[in-house]
């Protein structure tokens, strides 16, 4: 009998699974609004996949790029940190103005929020290399971000 329930007990205990970094367990959609997209051509090559939650923050992507790029481009600027987090990603070069960052969707669960996103090409554009951007607001979170 105490072999019986040992064997039942490891069963149990191997078959249970308790992961908690399951990503994909009740994933629910998270609202976003685009307040920015386009490209921009300093050619710095650094790919960049970023949450903004301050003002302090907001403000050194905003002065990162050119002012044509701000005041062209980002159509809001003034973002109530008490209300939103910004999600901002920009791509590494590409080789001409035809390409887009898509943000395709955002999920979360109760422990962090999912950034999907892909590259796109209209296969038009000015050749050279541009980095091109998509900046979102959604609700404001203190959840860790992955970007897919």
């Amino acid at each position: 009998m105490k072999t019986i329930i040992l064997i039942l007990s490891i069963f149990l205990a191997t078959s249970c699974s308790n992961d908690d970094d399951n990503q994909t367990a009740q994933l629910t959609p998270v609202t976003f609004t685009e307040i920015g997209t386009g490209f921009t051509d300093l050619n710095d090559n650094i790919e960049q996949n970023l949450l903004i939650t301050t003002e302090t923050d907001w403000n050194t992507l905003l002065n990162y790029f050119p002012n044509y790029i701000v005041d062209g481009y980002i159509n809001e600027t003034n973002i109530d940190f008490n209300d939103y987090s910004i999600i901002a990603i920009i791509s590494e070069n590409q080789p001409s103005s035809g390409f887009s960052v898509n943000i395709t969707s955002i999920e979360e669960n109760d422990n962090l929020i999912i950034v999907y996103s892909e590259i796109q090409n209209s296969g038009s554009g000015y050749t050279g290399f541009f980095q091109p951007f998509q900046i979102v607001k959604i609700p404001v979170t203190n959840k860790p971000v992955e970007f897919e």
